[in-house]
């Protein structure tokens, strides 16, 4: 699953001052067969600039996760300031966010953005472990994105024991 693969790339990648591009809202197939889509090329030209012109106030990068806590009934993401604040592009609702408890067998959840944080949570799950978001090789509908209309990446995050 390229989720799988994809899931530590951006935080890694960042580490060795390069950039790290990915979009979820077009299929491989389209990218490959069809023309790529203009914001994909939007995406590309400001990760290069703020790679080759180190401008620290450029929004480059869509939400990245730094971190995850337990918190009430649900867990809370907190997400790299850098990357702008949170939106749900085209709807109040955030979707393709799954939550699973300490078996791993993830469920459908609600999430709310607080600030540069992500609560998620479901009533089907009593004691959440871990989350993930967008985690399909395809993911259609994701719509987690930042305030300059970047997209997140796909990502799964687990609570240290």
């Amino acid at each position: 699953m390229m989720s799988a693969v994809q899931d530590g790339y951006p935080s890694r990648m960042m580490k060795f001052g390069s950039s790290f591009v990915k979009t979820t809202d077009g299929s491989y197939c389209d990218l490959i067969y069809r023309k790529a889509p203009t914001h994909l090329f939007r995406i590309v030209s400001l990760a290069a600039q703020k790679l080759a012109y180190g401008d620290k106030k450029l929004v480059a990068s869509g939400p990245l996760p730094v971190a995850l806590k337990a918190d009430k009934n649900g867990l809370l993401v907190k997400f790299a300031k850098e990357t702008g604040p949170l939106m749900f592009k085209d709807d109040a609702k955030l979707h393709r966010i799954e939550i699973a408890g300490a078996d791993q067998k993830y469920v459908w959840a609600d999430a709310k953005i607080e600030g540069q944080n992500l609560r998620v949570w479901s009533d089907l799950v009593a004691n959440p472990k871990s989350v993930r978001y967008a985690w399909a090789d395809n993911p259609e509908g994701a719509n987690l994105y930042n305030t300059a209309g970047l997209p997140a990446s796909p990502f799964q995050l687990t609570l240290e024991p």
